[in-house]
């Protein structure tokens, strides 16, 4: 099984250093003390798998290199750890724009992490609603598409293997708080996904 995780198209995230999203207290509670290493070793990642990327002015400050929206690495055994982790690029981040993710980089990059899955022989994934936090996009949009994107990528998945089974977790701050998708929304996604022949 493996852990898949938003970011943004820098795989520099600082949301790394939040625990309150989703990536964030994912390595606070994995790499606890190793965060900057964490970040090290994903960008160094990408550059194996992606090459040098594209310099972007990233803030008015601040210049990085872009691997791209919509991009998914794998990391299978990162700083040692037995379980891999997958990271989705679903947010773009550029001066006078600031931090935006779309639906479509949901579905180039889930499409392309089960590419990675696949290839790596692995099946199982559990992840929280890409998009829906720092990225902006309402969490039932987000929910939904992440719902069609891993349909979609079921349907043309390598060699006609799909993923075996997809968790996808909606958080909900506290027992008194409403969930993050209301459960109407999640039944009826969930019933027009099956309803689609893979």
């Amino acid at each position: 099984m493996a852990v898949v995780l938003p970011c943004n198209e820098y795989f520099d995230d600082r949301c790394a250093y939040d625990p309150a999203s989703a990536l964030g207290a994912y390595v606070k509670r994995v790499f606890d003390g190793e965060i900057d290493e964490f970040i090290s070793f994903s960008k160094a990642e990408c550059k194996k798998r992606f090459g040098a990327g594209v310099q972007q002015q990233k803030t008015d400050d601040e210049f990085a290199q872009s691997f791209g929206a919509g991009r998914a690495l794998l990391l299978l055994n990162p700083l040692g750890r037995p379980v891999p982790i997958g990271l989705v690029s679903t947010t773009t981040q550029r001066a006078s724009q600031g931090l935006a993710a779309r639906t479509s980089y949901l579905f180039d990059g889930i499409c392309e992490l089960v590419t990675r899955l696949v290839d790596a022989r692995l099946r199982e994934v559990v992840m929280p609603i890409l998009g829906a936090g720092h990225g902006g996009i309402h969490p039932a949009a987000a929910f939904v598409s992440l719902l069609l994107a891993l349909a979609e990528s079921a349907r043309y998945a390598p060699s006609g293997k799909p993923l075996k089974s997809a968790t996808v977790i909606v958080f909900q701050k506290d027992a008194n708080s409403p969930p993050q998708v209301d459960p109407v929304v999640v039944r009826r996604a969930l019933a027009l996904i099956g309803s689609v022949d893979p």
